[in-house]
């Protein structure tokens, strides 16, 4: 085996895996077991790459003792090993234990800093708020979200970036002087009115008089100078050059007048990344981030004993990932595998410039053992006509036989054509793919109304689910039997069954014997222990079983009880605590049930399908685009903090139209669109995962709406433009 670093770039469905393990197996001619680290971004893929390494020992009769203990796992969890011999037993936050955690410390630090900094801190307090709303999140999460971001990219939060020096505005008046100069001067064409002419020069002379840091007094001179340089009058390319030197001011002294909500922002959030690492190591508490930060930092300095470094889907790592296979691959080979064209998960920290960074000798895998020809030939054409660099050499190869078509185009009456599919052949073969979660409930609703089974996979919206306030409320109820909108909710459900007239009598009512006696159990029986008897003795779960996704509200049901399983002292908290997450409903994933073994289709987001594979793949919600990122407080590792001029005086001076802010952004616009431009660069990968899940055949959904804005589907129209006779004959319309 090569002592040199070794890149495999692997198509969709070109074996992966198989080369994974073979490099493994590769590996262990030369390295014990426990010498040889593997890593992988699932608990599954790392289970799954076990017991085929294990498989493969046993055909191929290859000594390996210590196979069952190797280090085959996950990021997080050799982080947390790691972690564990620098800071002995921890525990380990739930996400939504340890975001709570930090929403606290960064309140304590926002009202630590006011204390020393009240000016400054008061300004941005003002302007934010300190908590915020369910829509709007306050200053205090806006800390918890942009530590998390500084984690992921690596950088450390005591010393951020800052953007790019602008010219100074000495030299930007200068330009102004001479804009207005060249336009006043020109005789070449109808000149304005004198009169107009002279109410520029008043404003020019009032702007350039005002005091710099006079955020009121600029702003407006600014406004009326600009004003008067509206419509169309005079040489209109120099009228122009006039304008544009207008706004290059106006972006600067937006600039300007953000820099000290930067600075002080800068300051808080290095205040608080300290104090938040403060209180976890003192209470031995971290959350999954945590263990990423803390294990770099502790390889920094102590090495590990392993003799070769293996990692699988490297065009999903972040850079903070980057940062820990660069520290545990020093000195040592490397083998990364992967697909750039994959990379999709930008919104958690995945950069995929990161594949392309890393050095050594580069394999291409080509050819696709899971899509017949037609879908591989209908995808290459895809990703010619969408994905940046796209190469020859990564285009899929066909391994299997091609059938008449790769699918087709429903323009219309879609669920007619579900049920066509669905006639000859078994609805679990179905998959439909979606962009947004959301987008899934109108589709499942117009199947199951047709007759067709479906279920929703995972999804947020755990604690909006029916059985889960059920039973939330049941609990609380236990807690407070008078707790009057937890009775409402109790009354209304399958655990108490009650009339309307019961309602209207709520507070009179008595309790079911059973929370009489469950009650008596608090504290002494665990929580999950408490749901069982609750669950058991009012038959919750046979008046569950009658509802269309009785499986999915199963499902929930033991995540809920898993939530619990160690709640015993602390019951009341953790009881509480699930109460106020059903009114404030953060965000939480529905549990899993995807079961290839029953017999519905399956709707799941193009996210949730990566890794899988399915005969028939339909996708849908391809219309819907990329929200605007409107946040008032940014960050981009390259250039730092950003933060919106939004509802102050210097909003006059702000940048108007789309062509204005490229041309001439402020510090929030810029990264916006830098924001943007990685967001639009995922569109095409992600449209490229969606059509390589299919085996067999691919239908997608097209309603013909107006085109709203970058989205799948333009991608789809975009390939059809450059080749329409290929596309038809690949993917008719029906």
């Amino acid at each position: 085996m090569t002592l040199s670093n070794r890149i495999v770039v692997a198509g969709a469905g070109t074996g992966k895996t198989y080369t994974l393990v073979e490099t493994y197996l590769e590996a262990l001619r030369r390295y014990r077991p426990h010498e040889i680290l593997a890593i992988t971004f699932t608990q599954k893929a790392a289970s799954e790459m076990k017991a085929r390494v294990i498989t493969r020992v046993k055909e191929l009769q290859i000594p390996a003792n210590g196979l069952l203990s190797a280090p085959i796992s996950t990021f997080h969890a050799l982080c947390s090993q790691i972690v564990s011999k620098h800071f002995g037993n921890f525990t380990l936050l739930a996400p939504n234990d340890d975001h709570r955690l930090c929403c606290e410390i960064a309140e304590n630090t926002i009202l630590q800093q006011l204390d020393e900094s009240p000016l400054e801190i008061g300004s941005l307090i003002a302007r934010f708020n300190l908590r915020g709303s369910r829509e709007n999140p306050g200053l205090s999460k806006i800390l918890v979200h942009i530590l998390q971001q500084i984690e992921e990219s690596g950088q450390d939060p005591q010393k951020l970036p800052s953007l790019p020096a602008r010219r100074s505005f000495d030299t930007l008046l200068d330009h102004l002087r001479q804009a207005l100069n060249a336009f006043k001067q020109n005789q070449t064409v109808r000149q304005p009115t004198a009169l107009r002419l002279e109410s520029i020069e008043k404003a020019y002379q009032a702007l350039i008089a005002c005091s710099l840091d006079d955020e009121i007094a600029i702003s407006a001179c600014y406004r009326d100078f600009r004003e008067l340089l509206s419509g169309r009058f005079g040489n209109d390319e120099l009228r122009q050059a006039l304008v544009e030197a207008t706004v290059e001011l106006g972006s600067a002294l937006c600039c300007h007048h953000t820099k000290p909500d930067l600075l002080s922002l800068s300051q808080l959030i290095a205040c608080y990344s300290q104090n938040l690492r403060r209180h976890k190591v003192e209470q031995r508490s971290f959350g999954f981030s945590d263990l990423l930060v803390l294990a770099r930092d502790y390889l920094q300095e102590h090495p590990t004993q392993h003799k070769i470094v293996l990692v699988d889907e490297y065009q999903d790592t972040s850079p903070i990932q980057e940062q820990l296979v660069s520290l545990l691959s020093k000195s040592k080979p490397l083998f990364v595998v992967g697909d750039p064209k994959q990379s999709i998960y930008g919104f958690r920290g995945a950069d995929a410039s990161v594949f392309h960074r890393v050095q050594g000798t580069r394999d291409t895998l080509q050819k696709s053992y899971r899509s017949q020809s037609k879908i591989l030939e209908f995808v290459n054409l895809i990703a010619a006509s969408s994905l940046k660099e796209f190469e020859t050499d990564e285009m899929l190869l066909p391994h299997r036989p091609a059938l008449d078509n790769a699918g087709a185009i429903w323009k219309q009456n879609w669920v007619d054509r579900v049920s066509e599919v669905v006639s000859h052949r078994q609805p679990k073969d179905l998959t439909i793919l979606v962009r947004r979660i959301k987008a899934a409930r109108p589709l499942l609703e117009a199947l199951n109304s047709a007759g067709i089974p479906a279920r929703i996979f995972g999804g947020e919206g755990f604690y909006e689910r029916q059985e889960i306030a059920d039973l939330a409320a049941a609990l609380m109820v236990l807690l407070e039997p008078f707790h009057p909108l937890a009775r409402l909710i109790l009354m209304r459900s399958p655990l108490w069954p009650c009339t309307d007239a019961d309602l209207l009598e709520w507070h009179q009512k008595s309790l079911p014997p059973v929370f009489d006696t469950l009650r008596q159990s608090l504290g002494v029986l665990r929580v999950c222990e408490l749901l069982d008897q609750l669950i058991e003795q009012t038959n919750y779960l046979e008046a569950i079983a009658r509802e269309s996704d009785a499986d999915q509200r199963y499902a929930n049901i033991q995540k809920l009880r898993l939530m619990f399983i160690d709640s015993q002292q602390n019951y009341d908290e953790k009881i509480r605590l699930l109460w106020k997450n059903i009114g404030e409903i953060p965000k939480e994933s529905l549990a899993e049930v995807f079961d290839e073994r029953e017999n519905c289709i399956n709707i799941m987001t193009i996210h949730q399908s990566k890794g899988l594979e399915f005969p028939v793949v339909i996708l849908a919600d391809l219309n819907s685009t990329e929200p605007s990122n409107l946040d008032s407080i940014l960050y981009n590792p390259s250039f730092g903090l950003a933060v919106s001029h939004k509802n102050r005086p210097i909003a006059l001076c702000a940048p108007k139209s789309s062509e204005e802010k490229k041309r001439f952004p402020t510090p929030i616009d810029w990264v916006r669109q830098i924001k943007r431009a990685q967001a639009e660069e995922e569109q095409p990968r992600l449209l490229y995962v969606a059509l390589t899940r299919a085996k067999e055949a691919i239908y997608i959904l097209d309603p013909e709406q107006p085109d709203r804005g970058p989205c799948l589907m333009r991608l789809i129209q975009r390939a059809r433009n450059r080749n329409p006779e290929l596309f038809d004959e690949l993917l008719p319309a029906q």
